[in-house]
């Protein structure tokens, strides 16, 4: 790919290592000129250690229309060019369009782009300007994000998210300022007056950056003073009318400050939600590294075309969305537009983890940002963890583009599981629309590239807070991994098998799911075995309810009391169809099985009648394991149930095992099998998953 896009010999001057005393970095200086008048620019060295002042570019090489694949059919339109110091290069075309739009027309522009300062055919130069990158971004006087050019409505979009921080900003003056009895202007006018509010509230939760930014913003004082609305002026109308001359009567500002429900039809609404929708589903909020570019900036400018917006204001909406009340003093008059903020809130969404920690600069554990971050993409494989370790807790991986795809994820694995003492990397699974792939891995190695979730397995510790300190890691057969722990049984049925939505004919997983929802709440079953099954479909979390995240079902007797009121008030009122809609968030492609002893258990994984449940030390939750010998499986179809457990036992001594999937398995997720298995005589075994 580097190949296509750089053809020609531009002639880089060698860096000084970036790992040295003084090590450099390229800027390029974009010469000023009119918007579709050729590119011209010129490259030159700068100190790491030496505070210069420029802009870094966040952006993606490919087409930033997702829908879109010029890119793999029509390579002839993907590219553009750029006079580098006297010589023509060759670059992507999006890339092309954002140096266009962000060029200045009269001064240089100083920029650091990846794609033309650092030597691309140079891959030990690549290597070692990847591991300082982090410090490139957090060193920009701004980051320049540039989603792409003009159009799907994105003029709407930005308009649209502006009014919503002004009118959240107005909103929150006129509560002040009646709470306070001040006139609003007063409140408008003083940075401070905001700042000790949000201080005070609970309801509100800003990073500094973006609680500064938020009182500091000018917008809806500069609108006040050019609209000259007289103090004495009642708050509510005061408001109303600066929102009207600022934005038009018909505007999304006035519909949000005002409770009249015309002053925005449904037609605009929808209009709005489609356009805001389009532009967070971009390409560019898809790309993984934007992740570490944005997470160390200072300042964040997001452009689309020439237009632009700060990324804190982003935040600020987010912030507003996600504790939107329509029945607080605050928000009481945008009741009506519920739906259409809520609308709202599932677009940014996709983006909220890194506008939460948004100058943060928090250090995660390098599996807990992968999972946050698994939606995101990157098109050259190893990046999958490349781009993640400058905001990771440090791991002792080396960047380094000429090591092959699975080598550098086996070793990624083993690294991870060494300096964080935990097996909690080998139980994420692959997302339930990742594609097949021909990369050859360990069956405990993740596809890092593909993306994967824990699926709530982090609430956990089936295994044990940590790894046994003398377990050996290091094995002469690379491919394999020693784990530690106690089988505990086999399954023996599947009784839905990747539970999925479809028609709900005979022979449907709604089909199979109604009759087991008859069975559970039949007249002779009792709380406690409604309790136990609910808890198990749920893996023990009971999304509904607010709180803390880690608040589990089985350790909460107030949350088992609403989940079974809210179940029986769901069967009395709602159709059976909508009951299934409810859980399949929880069991969306998950395997519901029986075990030996005849329990149910919820499965997640390529999951066969014979396989067995490990319960590993250090691991979150039970493996489901299968011996690597494909003539040890079981089957059961002519087996009586006597010889079952033999058959088990005798599949508990081979040594070496696949991982298939994982498992919730009630009564065992947080350390019990290991205590109760010695009392029962069964022994710890090491076992290989290879």
């Amino acid at each position: 790919m580097f190949s296509e896009l750089f053809p020609l010999p531009y002639a880089y001057k060698a860096l000084k290592p970036a790992g040295q005393l003084d090590g450099q970095f390229r800027l390029l200086t974009l010469l000023p000129g009119e918007i579709g008048s050729d590119l011209y620019g010129q490259l030159q060295h700068a100190s790491l250690d030496a505070p210069c002042m420029y802009e870094a570019l966040s952006y993606t090489w490919g087409d930033p229309y997702p829908e879109r694949s010029r890119f793999h059919n029509n390579k002839a339109d993907c590219f553009g060019a750029i006079l580098l110091d006297g010589v023509h290069v060759k670059i992507g075309s999006n890339l092309e369009a954002a140096l266009q739009s962000l060029r200045e027309r009269n001064e240089p522009r100083i920029l650091w782009v990846d794609a033309i300062c650092i030597n691309q055919r140079d891959t030990a130069e690549r290597n070692e300007q990847v591991k300082v990158m982090g410090r490139i971004f957090e060193g920009a006087k701004r980051v320049l994000a540039w989603l792409g050019p003009q159009g799907e409505d994105s003029d709407l979009a930005f308009e649209s998210l502006e009014q919503l921080v002004w009118s959240w900003k107005g909103l929150l003056a006129r509560h002040i300022a009646v709470k306070h009895q001040l006139p609003i202007p007063v409140v408008l006018h003083d940075p401070q007056i905001f700042s000790n509010v949000l201080d005070k509230t609970k309801r509100y939760w800003f990073l500094e950056e973006v609680k500064s930014y938020f009182c500091e913003e000018k917008t809806l004082s500069k609108a006040w003073s050019m609209v000259s609305v007289n103090i004495h002026c009642s708050a509510s109308t005061s408001l109303l009318e600066c929102a009207i001359a600022t934005w038009g009567p018909g505007s999304l500002a006035a519909a949000l400050i005002s409770d009249d429900i015309e002053k925005l039809s449904i037609q605009n609404i929808k209009a709005i939600e489609d356009a805001i929708y389009k532009f967070f589903a971009r390409r560019y909020w898809q790309r993984l590294w934007i992740v570490q570019e944005l997470c160390f900036a200072v300042d964040v400018s997001i452009h689309c075309g020439d237009r632009h917006i700060n990324m804190a204001k982003l935040s600020l909406i987010y912030q507003f969305l996600k504790f939107f009340d329509p029945d607080s003093s605050c928000n009481h008059l945008i009741k009506h537009l519920e739906g259409f903020l809520l609308a709202v809130h599932a677009s940014i969404a996709g983006i909220s983890s890194f506008l939460v920690i948004l100058g943060a600069k928090k250090l995660l554990p390098f599996y807990v940002s992968r999972q946050v971050y698994h939606v995101m993409k990157c098109s050259e494989p190893r990046d999958a963890i490349y781009a993640l370790l400058n905001i990771s807790e440090p791991v002792d991986i080396e960047i380094d583009y000429d090591n092959p795809v699975d080598e550098v994820y086996l070793k990624a694995t083993r690294m991870i599981i060494e300096s964080q003492q935990i097996l909690k990397i080998i139980t994420v699974m692959p997302l339930p629309d990742s594609p097949k792939t021909e990369l050859k891995l360990p069956s405990w190695v993740p596809h890092f590239q593909l993306g994967f979730s824990d699926y709530g397995s982090w609430r956990f510790e089936s295994g044990g807070p940590s790894l046994p300190s003398d377990l050996v890691y290091q094995r002469e057969d690379c491919q394999s991994l020693q784990v530690r722990g106690y089988f505990y049984s086999g399954i023996v049925e599947l009784i839905i098998t990747k539970f999925k939505l479809g028609p709900g004919g005979a022979g449907s997983d709604i089909s199979k799911a109604l009759k087991i929802l008859t069975k559970v709440h039949g007249k002779s079953a009792s709380p406690d075995f409604k309790l136990q099954f609910w808890t198990i479909l749920l893996m023990d979390h009971y999304p509904s309810l607010a709180g803390p995240t880690s608040c589990r079902i089985s350790r909460s007797p107030a949350m088992q009391t609403l989940l079974l009121a809210d179940i029986e008030e769901m069967l009395r009122t709602q159709p059976p169809e909508r009951i299934c809609n409810a859980v399949s968030a929880s069991m969306f492609l998950k395997t519901l099985c029986k075990t030996l002893e005849g329990h149910w258990i919820l499965a997640l994984g390529d999951i066969e009648v014979g396989d067995r449940i490990f319960v590993a030390r250090g691991a979150p939750c039970p493996l489901i394991l299968r011996p690597a010998a494909s003539e040890t499986t079981l089957d059961n179809s002519d087996t009586a149930g006597g010889d079952l457990k033999a058959e088990f036992q005798h599949l508990a001594k081979f040594e070496r095992f696949t991982l298939v999937g994982i498992a919730y398995v009630k009564g065992i997720m947080d350390g019990e099998w290991l205590e109760r298995a010695p009392l029962e005589g069964i022994l710890e075994e090491d076992i290989l998953l290879v």
